[in-house]
């Protein structure tokens, strides 16, 4: 009915992957399969939304399941998260908005090929089992404030708890004030806080870097060869505080945007060489005392007609920095450009071409000085179409990484982008 509406949502991917059917002059493959030769992602929600006199309420559980599915290696994860929220408006003098919330999350990580696959951490205690699980949980309150017509504030407080490392607090300001109908001028300040992941958290979790993972241990004696790269029991949670500034217009369909962004932290959680020990070279998560990230953001939308839509947005990263030691933070573009281009054709069809430019390191010459490949500038072409087949269904379809570019999984980058992948898929709305 219009005060109550319930929602279920269900949906399962498979994704494989094989040798390519192209073979050298030897008889083989060109490129072999990499990863998982199957991965089954199985996931499903249940959504509540309530009108009620006293306010808005939603309710939201969700559950996902994956398995990737290689030749003698269990590796499985499943999660399961609770949301739920209460809105209501009050006056007290001002009026106001107000949302009250929580949330609570399990989540259980089984790998027999990165958990336990040494049969001692790097400082000779024994490892045993391959599964990991953690709980948290949050509470969180916000009220926006209507100071004047042209001005905005809002406060806000979470609490979030970890079942091993308590409770923290994360305070939230930002305005936002509107000196013309059109134009929007906007900041704030927060703070946030991040417990250590599963792996993160773990001394037996090694995953296994073929090489490139392992430069950081040059100045210790390493030459070649893999190393280990281990989780850490005595990590301490992330921490930072974030603070933006902005400018925005919006007018007939256009829409252009800048902000600056800063966030500082406290205890970043990143990989540091460690050295050798069990006969093995071993890298491990460890707390950076201080970090730094700086830069700006851009957004430009062109109505270049009615139906015709061009939607950009541009981020140029001024810092992100390890202040403790000096070195930029891993992998982190200099200059990253999403474009994307989307056509109305009628009220059925629609389709959108669009493209992500990444562009190379901010450290790209010290990284080469180190003989660590950087990685290299690539764009990722997509193209996606959607079909109003009926008021209540919609079918969709397209293909990602059209012309397959961006780092491979050759061992000499930090990450690598898969290549050209198709989909399709069905929704119904009811």
């Amino acid at each position: 009915n219009n005060k109550h509406s319930l929602s279920l949502d269900a949906s399962y991917g498979r994704q494989e992957a094989s040798d390519s059917p192209t073979v050298n002059a030897n008889g083989r493959p060109v490129f072999s399969a990499w990863g998982a030769s199957k991965l089954i992602r199985k996931s499903a929600s249940l959504g509540y939304d309530g009108r009620y006199d006293f306010g808005k309420a939603k309710v939201n559980l969700y559950h996902n399941d994956y398995d990737n599915q290689f030749i003698g290696t269990v590796a499985k994860s499943k999660d399961s998260t609770l949301d739920a929220t209460l809105e209501k408006r009050l006056g007290w003098g001002i009026e106001q908005l107000l949302v009250m919330g929580g949330q609570w999350k399990h989540q259980e990580l089984t790998n027999t090929d990165t958990i336990g696959t040494v049969p001692t951490d790097y400082l000779g205690n024994p490892v045993s089992g391959a599964t990991l699980s953690g709980t948290t949980s949050a509470l969180f309150a916000e009220d926006q404030l209507f100071l004047r017509e042209d001005l905005t504030a809002t406060a806000g407080l979470r609490l979030d708890h970890h079942s091993k490392f308590g409770n923290h607090y994360s305070p939230r300001l930002y305005l936002v004030y509107h000196p013309l109908p059109a134009w929007t001028i906007k900041g704030g300040v927060s703070q946030g806080f991040r417990a250590p992941s599963l792996k993160e958290n773990a001394p037996g979790a090694a995953t296994q870097s073929g090489g490139n993972g392992c430069n950081g241990l040059r100045p210790m004696g390493y030459i070649t060869g893999g190393c280990y790269m281990a989780g850490n029991a005595d990590l301490k949670p992330e921490t930072s505080t974030a603070a933006e500034i902005g400018v925005a217009y919006e007018h007939n369909g256009w829409d252009a945007g800048l902000t600056y962004f800063r966030t500082d932290f406290k205890n970043k959680i990143d990989y540091t060489p460690l050295g050798f020990f069990q006969g093995q070279w071993w890298t491990k998560m460890t707390n950076i005392q201080k970090a730094r990230t700086s830069g700006l953001e851009g957004t430009l939308t062109i109505p270049l007609t009615k139906n015709l839509n061009w939607r950009n947005n541009l981020t140029y990263m001024a810092e992100a920095k390890n202040l403790t030691t000096g070195v930029n933070l891993l992998s982190t573009p200099k200059v990253s450009l999403y474009s994307a281009l989307g056509w109305q054709v009628n009220d059925q069809l629609f389709g959108e071409v669009s493209a992500q430019y990444t562009g190379k390191e901010l450290d790209a010459e010290a990284r080469s000085a180190t003989r660590r490949k950087p990685n290299k500038a690539y764009t990722i072409v997509d193209a996606i179409m959607s079909y109003k087949i009926t008021p209540n269904w919609t079918a969709r379809g397209g293909v990602e990484n059209l012309f397959k570019k961006g780092p491979r999984n050759d061992g000499l980058v930090d990450y690598y982008v898969p290549g050209r992948r198709m989909f399709v898929g069905l929704t119904s709305r009811f």
